[in-house]
Formats: structure tokens, sequence, C-alpha cells
């Protein structure tokens, strides 16, 4: 009798296990690791780089259900200071404004325009094995403003990052194809924005400051 009581507490001990975790949100680690961008003769502006509340609260989602949980991975911070490395990188001059100050305020005359990046989505596969290799793709998109608000140019960057899926419960898990996807995106948008025709057409009739 108590061989059959101890074997139908295991099927309840995981019943339990599964109701603790489903429902439940495991927030993982935002990738650190900031994107290298090689330098290049620059654009030669001064913008504005603007970054917009939704790119600061940015992150990759996964809605739980009855036997995983819900999985969130913030990338606002990433996202931001990578923008700004990039806007560095390309131009010959940034001004960064944060979330909070960009709606009802015009933007600075000593700018030529206004870069905002943006994240369109982020997806991965799910791979079986734990141990296996997990692909991260991730749309970033960017639009060049003048002062006034209006577009001047657009564009959308898909960027791809392989590394291991790792274990549900480890805050690292991802990590490593989440930072190699922001990498890839990144500097394809580097190369992209500082080759855009428009850009540099733009560049080219854009008033210059007065020499010093």
């Amino acid at each position: 009798m108590g061989n059959i009581i101890r074997h139908r507490g295991i099927p309840i001990f995981i019943c339990l296990l599964v109701s603790m975790a489903a429902g439940c949100t495991f927030t993982r680690n935002e990738p650190s690791q900031r994107v290298t961008i090689e330098q290049r003769n620059k654009v030669n502006m001064a913008i504005e780089l603007r970054l917009t509340e939704a790119l600061e609260q940015a992150k990759w989602e996964q809605p739980g259900n009855l036997m995983t949980r819900h999985l969130i991975q913030p990338l606002g911070t990433a996202l931001c200071d990578d923008s700004e490395v990039l806007a560095r990188a390309v131009f010959r001059e940034v001004q960064v404004r944060k979330s909070g100050t960009e709606s009802g305020q015009a933007s600075p005359t000593n700018v030529d325009a206004v870069l905002v990046p943006g994240l369109a989505s982020v997806e991965r596969d799910l791979p079986a094995d734990p141990f296996g290799l997990q692909t991260t793709t991730m749309q970033v998109t960017w639009t060049l403003l003048d002062r006034n608000g209006k577009v001047l140019w657009a564009t959308t960057v898909t960027g791809e990052g392989t590394g291991p899926v790792g274990m549900f419960f480890d805050k690292d898990a991802g990590i490593t194809n989440m930072g190699n996807a922001l990498q890839d995106a990144f500097r394809k948008s580097a190369a992209e924005i500082a080759s855009a025709p428009l850009i540099q057409q733009y560049a080219a009739h854009a008033v210059k400051p007065a020499a010093q």
C-alpha cells in the first residue's frame, strides 16, 4: 500500500513543478557586449540621434503556456547604446536625445538631420536539443528626418546570430545568439547608412556650420 502511495506522489510532484513554472515570468540577462564598427570616412553631417521610449523599452518575449515559463529578454539598453556607437562611427557629429524630450521640442538648428532607430521584430527558432544551436533573427529600422520632421530616407535591416540554446532556467540562455544578431544587424546598418546615395546627396547640400 505504501508503495502505491509513493508512486502516486511522483506525478503529483511533477504537476506541482509544472504549475509553479506555468504563468511565471523569467527575465533573462540583456546582452552587454557593445557592437564594434570599423571606422570609415564619415558622412559630413551633424545629426540628432533620437532614442525613443519604444526603443528604450524594447525586449524579446516568448509567452508561456501550461508547460513553459513566460520568457523576457530586455534589449533596450543594448539597442540604444549600439545606436549611439553606430551614429558616432558613421556621422561627423552626433547629439543624442533620449526619450522624454523628443515630443514637443524642435530639433536643434545646428543639426542637419534626425536619425531615429527602431526595433521591428525579433524571432528565434526553437531547437529540440537544449545543447544545440539557436538562430535569432532581428530587424532594425532607421529613419532619417529633416529638422521639420519630414522623412528623407528609411530602411529596414535584418541581422542574424547563432549560439547555444541553453537551459531554460539559465539567465544567460540565448545571450550569445542575441548578441551576435545585434552585431550583425548594426554592422550591416552602418554600411547601408554610410553608402546610401540619398544620404550622401543630402549631406552634400546640407548647410554646414561656419568654420571657426
